[in-house]
């Protein structure tokens, strides 16, 4: 915006200025505030402007049904926890971090870090990154997990190979979370480890509808109602216990236990059925 800044562009012919106006603005990293810097790189890449045959009406000509700010892609997103978890694995080490110290890694289950990111609802997306061989492989939800290998990390840039093709990103480190500057613009993350979270969420129901299911991979410890038994919202039902730390997972509703999934010494995945809970919706 030329009431912050103007970016220009010089060359010996059209096409160098035009490649030194895009790399100025990959280079040009503002926070805080939206600027029109990826409206501006849409701009370069048409083919009038390209051309130099841009007219008055070429903008409502390309954009017929107005500009829309692109989004993140998933891949930039997953460069972007890759980051955050190096730099949290580096400062916190292996506390914070599940590698492949863990005892689990001799059962064939490889070390886990687990995030939870706010998503577009109510809830967090759970996210995850695990190391294969020389790989990383960051995973959203239940999506296909992708699979990067890290070139270079070093001075606030994070070089990777994502199918075959290796790109360099920037980044800085926010108090919460981080920013990865990205071909759409700033790839905000505030990532919350699973320690903070369950941390903050002891207490709480864990679970939806009349499900009691597991947060993430841990161990139960202990069944405190059976089947048959009436329950009330928020009653405490199972303790698991992950990263060290003890939780009871409470009822999600009132009702009876009509299944239990799980015994004292089971280890559930993330999102796993512990109890089933029959509710007066769900007899009917």
């Amino acid at each position: 915006d030329s009431l912050l800044a103007k970016v220009i562009a010089s060359g010996e012919t059209r096409d160098d200025a035009i490649r030194h106006l895009s790399d100025a603005l990959k280079g040009y990293h503002l926070l805080g505030l939206t600027t029109n810097i990826p409206f501006l790189k849409d701009i370069i890449k048409a083919a009038d402007f390209q051309k130099g045959t841009h007219h008055t009406q070429s903008l409502k000509q390309m954009q017929d049904a107005g500009w829309q700010s692109p989004k993140a892609s998933v891949r930039e997103q997953a460069v972007a926890l890759l980051a955050y978890h190096l730099n949290q694995s580096e400062k916190l080490g292996p506390w914070n971090a599940l590698g492949e110290w863990r005892v689990t890694s001799r059962l064939g289950r490889g070390g886990k870090s687990y995030y939870y990111l706010p998503d577009d609802g109510d809830g967090n997306l759970v996210a995850t990154v695990s190391k294969s061989g020389t790989c990383y492989l960051v995973q959203f939800g239940s999506a296909i997990p992708l699979k990067l290998e890290i070139s270079s990390f070093i001075n606030d840039e994070i070089s990777i190979y994502y199918q075959s093709f290796r790109e360099s990103f920037e980044y800085t480190l926010l108090r919460d979370g981080i920013c990865l500057f990205g071909e759409s613009g700033p790839v905000v993350l505030m990532p919350e480890t699973a320690e903070a979270a369950m941390l903050g969420r002891r207490g709480q129901a864990i679970g939806g509808g009349n499900q009691v299911t597991a947060p993430m991979p841990g161990l139960v410890v202990e069944l405190l109602a059976e089947v048959g038994q009436t329950v009330t919202k928020g009653q405490p039902l199972v303790v698991l216990e992950a990263m060290k730390l003890m939780q009871k997972l409470s009822a999600s509703c009132d009702g009876v236990i009509e299944q239990i999934s799980a015994a004292a010494g089971d280890t559930p995945e993330k999102g796993a059925v512990l109890i089933t809970i029959k509710t007066d919706e769900t007899a009917t």
